[in-house]
């Protein structure tokens, strides 16, 4: 026999020693029942996320519910316009936008608002109308404070251009008093 072949003492020490060493590795009873029983999680996992993936919808099944949510869509935007229908499908009606309470002035700009009502009972109507309405005019809250200082009422429904609107007649009407009044007692 060739050496290779040949059983030696050495050789048969080796293959124990290595046997032993695997015998060594081999699990535990313990390691080898938590082992079955990760197993049995991960196949009771895997086969709970099978039965929910039969449950999902395809898409083929799913048209039919796409076309049914286009159709109640387009029924809440008819809903919206029609207060009845809101009703009737228990959405909450929007009332008309109410605009925020505008802030009041300062004592500056109530002290600006009687120079300019003062400043504007000599010009006329173009003018008045121009100088609080033009690209560089007030805001409705310092225009309605020139209207009080003029003893014109207005409330707070009233728009920016009625409110100058208001300033124009007034001031119109009083120039036209002054002058009336000039004539009659023959000044000038």
């Amino acid at each position: 026999m060739s050496e290779s072949k040949r059983l030696t003492a050495k050789k048969i020490e080796i293959f124990l020693s290595k046997l032993a060493e695997m015998a060594e590795s081999l699990p535990t009873q313990e390691m080898k029942e938590k082992t079955n029983e990760e197993l049995e999680k991960i196949i009771n996992f895997l086969l709970d996320f099978q039965e929910k993936m039969k449950n999902i919808p395809t898409l083929e099944e799913t048209k039919e519910i796409s076309s049914t949510v286009e159709r109640l869509i387009t029924l809440v935007k008819v809903a919206e316009s029609d207060p009845l229908l809101s009703k009737v499908l228990g959405l909450s009606v929007e009332k008309a936008g109410r605009r925020p309470k505008s802030r009041s002035l300062t004592d500056t700009e109530i002290n600006e608002a009687k120079k300019v009502a003062a400043q504007i009972k000599e010009l006329p109507s173009e003018e008045i109308r121009n100088k609080l309405g033009g690209e560089n005019g007030y805001n409705v809250a310092f225009l309605r404070q020139v209207a009080r200082e003029l003893g014109i009422k207005v409330n707070s429904r009233t728009t920016k251009m009625a409110i100058i609107e208001k300033i124009s007649k007034k001031i119109s009407n009083i120039q036209g008093y002054d002058y009336l009044r000039k004539g009659e007692s023959g000044e000038k």
